[in-house]
């Protein structure tokens, strides 16, 4: 299975005036299928900080970018979430 995949990053940082803080990110991947030649865009939403950033792709009709809770989500080691399809870290 090959594919090639091209991501563009958005941070959105809790105070402006001190970026490297944290704050949320959004991530839109185009993805490119070479077996048959189709192309995707999925978005993905997270956070980040001074020293990491983690995504994941959220269930279709959740706002993540609003919901904090589900956001946070995304730190925990949990497996088997209804909420996050794919972890990215």
């Amino acid at each position: 299975f090959m594919r090639l995949e091209s991501s563009k990053f958005t941070l959105h940082p809790l105070d402006a005036n001190e970026p490297r803080q944290g704050g949320k990110v959004t991530v839109k991947s185009l993805i490119f299928d070479v077996r048959t030649f189709t192309l995707k865009w999925k978005t993905f939403y997270g956070i980040y900080g001074d020293d990491f950033i983690q995504y994941g792709e959220f269930k279709e009709g959740t706002n993540p970018l609003e919901d904090e809770e589900l956001l946070l989500k995304l730190t925990e080691d949990v497996q088997n979430s209804d909420d996050i399809l794919q972890k990215v870290t």
